[in-house]
């Protein structure tokens, strides 16, 4: 019997099928809980009162708001995180491309990037 292996750029070999699969799901566990202690030292550094914090983020903190899919972070240039406060539907809304109400920019403030 042929067993199938796979090599990665970085030299780790694995059996295809289970065992790479283990490790692209242990690498994905290790990646999120990096963003999530990241968020949370950002949260933290931007010392905001509780008053204005809840103004901002309501009552929860960036973790959940990543959770929740309401980060953005621009993917040319790394702007961000920004709060999507309202539809997750960034184009119906957008002041140039949309024809929703409560119309705004979307688009990347720093390279005006638009997905």
């Amino acid at each position: 019997e042929h067993d199938s292996w796979v090599t990665l750029q970085c030299g780790h070999a694995f059996h295809a099928g289970t065992c790479l699969a283990g490790h692209i799901r242990v690498q994905c566990l290790l990646v999120e809980r990096r963003v999530q202690e990241n968020l949370r030292e950002s949260f933290d550094a931007l010392g905001l009162e509780t008053g204005m914090r809840r103004a901002v983020l309501g009552r929860g903190d960036l973790v959940n708001l990543h959770q929740q899919e309401r980060l953005r972070q621009c993917p040319q240039c790394g702007y961000g995180p920004v709060v999507n406060t309202d539809c997750f539907n960034m184009a119906a809304h957008d002041i140039e491309r949309g024809s929703g109400t409560g119309r705004t920019t979307n688009k990347c403030p720093k390279c005006e990037f638009f997905s």
